[in-house]
């Protein structure tokens, strides 16, 4: 456990399989959203965080709702400046303020998260 004056973090090993994001999921209760890195796999909304240094291909999926990049890419999808974070932040925002009412029945109906 790590501790901190204000907060904490709890590390738990799970040394016979991997973690399913449902599974951390559960973990959380009366939040509006839930950000995660990674499960680049899984069935969520998406923003693709895209270096030029790292020279590797861009992973975009039908799940993929924007892209951050530090260099101008061509895309059909939102496209955030990632020394932008406001703005990053503003697309998160307005994204789930478009789409809340669907999402939000599905959220608590079926405790499935997108």
């Amino acid at each position: 456990m790590l501790l901190g004056v204000n907060c904490y973090s709890l590390i738990h090993e799970t040394p016979d399989k991997s973690v399913d994001i449902q599974t951390l999921i559960n973990h959380f209760s009366d939040v509006d959203i839930i950000l995660v890195e990674g499960f680049k796999d899984e069935t969520i909304p998406k923003i693709i965080c895209h270096r030029s240094v790292n020279q590797k291909p861009l992973f975009i999926d039908k799940f993929t709702i924007a892209i951050v990049f530090d260099e101008s890419i061509k895309t059909n999808l939102p496209a955030l400046d990632i020394n932008e974070p406001s703005q990053i932040a503003e697309f998160i925002k307005s994204y789930f303020e478009l789409n809340n009412v669907i999402k939000l029945n599905l959220l608590y109906k079926k405790r499935n998260y997108f």
